[in-house]
């Protein structure tokens, strides 16, 4: 779980839109979105998410995003599973990842782009009439351009990190105990220690 400064958060998403775009977005562990800007998807990818299907296949490819951001401890630029590009960068609280920030939906101007994305998307519509009109809505922006969003958008994540505006939320020491015992079973300690440790009354745990 995160904590904020919502209208800091709020108002550098808010900025980074009006320059590139693009959405952006927050998300947490749990991958869950706590701020965006704009607040939904663009048409393509909210009517193609329609289909369970492909909204399954959106979500795996944004946690394995993420799962690679946390591990490279910096920006992942990538083509989604259906050929749009998106970025993302890990959000720090005392140099632990507390969340991610999202950049999406950049349609490129490389040739055969449009192409990819139709081929992709193709299993996941009832209408190739729809499908292709809403494509030919998005803005094609050269990869330079992408790539300069995604690194804006790092800067931001940057930003937020080190003024301290995203933070973990804190934990009651119930929790903290809950989330030691759950990470350490294997190992040998009593319940008193554990009591002592995040000063709870044993009685109340163990009884």
């Amino acid at each position: 779980m995160i904590t904020l400064d919502r209208n800091e958060v709020e108002r550098i998403l808010s900025y980074f839109h009006l320059i590139t775009g693009f959405r952006v977005a927050v998300v947490d562990l749990n991958f869950r979105e706590v701020a965006a800007c704009p607040a939904d998807l663009c048409e393509f990818c909210t009517e193609l998410r329609k289909n369970p299907e492909a909204d399954s296949i959106c979500r795996d490819c944004d946690r394995r995003a993420y799962d690679r951001a946390h591990k490279e401890r910096g920006l992942y630029l990538y083509p989604c599973d259906f050929g749009l590009y998106e970025a993302v960068s890990p959000l720090y609280d005392n140099n632990k990842v507390v969340g991610y920030m999202m950049v999406g939906q950049m349609l490129s101007s490389k040739s055969g782009s449009k192409e990819l994305v139709m081929w992709k998307s193709g299993n996941y519509w009832t209408s190739l009439k729809d499908r292709r009109e809403l494509l030919e809505r998005m803005p094609v922006i050269d990869y330079k351009n992408i790539k300069a969003s995604a690194t804006l958008m790092n800067i931001c994540a940057s930003y937020l990190t080190l003024t301290g505006r995203i933070l973990a939320k804190n934990q009651s020491e119930e929790q903290k105990m809950l989330d030691y015992v759950t990470e350490h079973f294997r190992e040998n300690f009593s319940d008193r220690e554990i009591c002592s440790m995040f000063n709870l009354s044993r009685t109340s745990y163990f009884n």
